[in-house]
């Protein structure tokens, strides 16, 4: 970003720094609060650097997230609910996003007691998600992979497929 100064250098490509927070979900713990059929909110923040290590701002991101959608409502009102995101001057991009609890069916749904309705006696199948950012402008740059697991240990089935 060079302090608002035209860049000296041309650009050059450089990296996408990527994190989550939290990584691990289980749907029996934490749940959203606004609906208890979808993961805790999960953010996820970029910093796009070129080849110098410098901030580079206007920078459009674009995330993937494998099961995942935009978080509705999501924690800060100010944001936009897009899945390509524009850096700002520290070249940075956030996203807010949320899982279903659909992700990790039944393993073995024949041996769930379906009497009492009693999901801690139902065995459920993990979910990992890929998590990635993508530069689509001004060139094409990826950055690593990140992975989401979630897991649901029982109890949380009132409402909820």
């Amino acid at each position: 970003n060079h302090s608002g100064e035209p860049s000296m250098l041309p650009f050059q490509p450089g990296q996408i720094f990527i994190n989550a927070s939290p990584v691990f979900n289980d749907f029996s713990v934490g749940p959203n609060s606004n609906n208890p059929c979808r993961s805790q909110v999960i953010t996820v923040s970029a910093t796009l650097v070129d080849f110098y290590g410098e901030n580079i701002d206007n920078g459009a991101l674009q995330l993937t997230a494998i099961g995942a959608g935009l978080a509705d409502p999501p924690p800060d009102p100010s944001w936009d609910p897009n899945w390509v995101q524009i850096t700002n001057s520290q070249g940075q991009a956030v996203w807010y996003i949320e899982y279903p609890i659909q992700l990790c069916p039944k393993t073995e749904p024949q041996t769930c007691p379906t009497e009492d309705n009693d999901c801690t006696l139902c065995d459920y199948d993990e979910f990992s998600s890929s998590v990635w950012v993508d530069l689509i402008f001004p060139v094409q740059t990826q950055s690593n992979q990140l992975e989401v697991t979630l897991m649901r240990s029982g109890g949380e089935c009132e409402n909820c497929p």
